[in-house]
């Protein structure tokens, strides 16, 4: 069986090296990294005491959090409702900022969709795109949602919140894997599939468990993923450009509850190819997080769990039937990535999947990984010891 699989897995990766459909075909790479929306015009603002505004991806998120601080309401205000496209993407920025600069530049997006649904001049599939891209919209903005992360510039990046991030004890950053863009990012008819319902599951299953710890989910569709199983899939390039992008975010996190010197415990759930995207993140930096968990992980681009320097513990699972079982632990010319998490001599801390079946089966809600994921996630993250399989939380 052992060889068979590794056949069949060497077969995957070599056939993602040799390329030959629209499915493998690689994401271009130039943008993956870019400046949020509106970034030009940010760049020229300047505050009525005369101080630059800061840079994307230029001043560190704890220069942007003392930026905003200095602010008072009136122009914070101003600031998020003339630059929504950068505010509401902003790394330091505060939470409620943003969210309320998201759900402006959202409304924004969908009124400009909408109109080009609308003209008739456009032609027939770019009409059609225009009013799929309306519907996802309209159903983002359906309800009391919230989002920290929003680009609607081509595949489209989200990221929502559950709970409340600022007051939070522990904050769980929940990143999915392969087709994570704003049209896969919220799946009512897949549910197992969709971010967003995922982060909701997890979230639910936190507050069932410890309704006495203060708690928020992010599900974080924040990077550009791989389409479909092809050579993006078997590469780290969108995983690396992805941690860059971690890394802003939770140190963006860690600017929260400054005052009190008490910032949240950030914890990363990390499922399929995001978890190559937490390992990076985790090798390099200083990124501290309570916990990484690698869920249905093709390889976490490191020999050891040791290896992972920024997070004080590392945790993997996979379900007996998860057809990523056939490729992790699988590499070849620089495709795949590397040792099996699950592996022992890898050296995470096991969690035993119980009920959940094949990749996408982690948060079904009443399975035992969704529970396993919760108490990780939160009653370790306050200080209960954690513990190794075959007692695993």
């Amino acid at each position: 069986m052992g060889r068979l699989r590794s056949l069949f897995g060497t077969m995957v990766v070599a056939a993602a090296a040799v390329g030959s459909s629209s499915a493998l075909d690689a994401t271009p790479t130039g943008d993956l990294v870019a400046p949020p929306p509106g970034t030009v015009e940010w760049a020229a603002e300047r505050t009525e005491a005369g101080d630059r505004t800061p840079a994307p991806g230029a001043g560190t998120p704890s220069e942007v959090s003392e930026f905003f601080a200095r602010l008072d309401g009136d122009e914070t205000d101003r600031l998020a409702r003339e630059h929504p496209g950068v505010v509401g993407n902003l790394d330091g920025v505060p939470v409620d900022v943003r969210l309320d600069a998201n759900e402006r530049a959202l409304r924004q997006a969908l009124s400009e969709v909408e109109a080009r649904a609308s003209d008739g001049e456009l032609i027939g599939e770019r009409r059609r795109e225009a009013a799929d891209r309306a519907e996802v919209y309209r159903d983002l903005l359906a309800g009391d949602r919230r989002f920290l992360v929003f680009d609607p510039r081509g595949r489209g990046l989200v990221a929502e919140v559950f709970g409340d991030v600022e007051d939070a004890d522990s904050v769980t950053v929940l990143v999915p894997g392969n087709d994570s863009d704003l049209d896969g990012f919220d799946q009512p008819t897949a549910p197992t599939r969709s971010a967003a319902r995922a982060g909701e599951a997890l979230f639910t299953e936190q507050r069932a468990r410890h309704p006495e710890v203060r708690t928020a989910v992010i599900a974080w569709s924040g990077y550009v993923s791989p389409r479909g199983l092809g050579l993006d899939a078997a590469t780290a390039t969108l995983a690396e450009a992805g941690a860059v992008r971690l890394e802003r975010l939770l140190a963006g996190l860690a600017t929260l509850g400054r005052d009190a010197g008490t910032p949240p415990t950030a914890h990363l759930v990390c499922h399929s190819y995001g978890s190559v995207v937490c390992s990076l993140a985790a090798r390099r930096g200083d990124l501290d997080v309570g916990s990484l968990v690698a869920v249905g992980s093709p390889g976490l681009r490191a020999e050891t769990a040791a290896e992972l320097s920024g997070a004080n513990q590392v945790w993997a699972t996979r379900a007996d039937d998860d057809w990523i079982g056939w490729v992790a632990g699988l590499s070849l010319g620089g495709l795949g990535h590397g040792t099996d998490p699950t592996e022992p001599s890898f050296g995470a801390r096991l969690i035993p999947t119980g009920t959940a079946s094949g990749h996408d089966g982690y948060f079904v809600p009443g399975t035992e990984s969704l529970g396993r994921l919760a108490e990780i996630t939160v009653a370790h993250g306050v200080g209960v010891p954690g513990r190794t399989t075959p007692d695993a939380p």
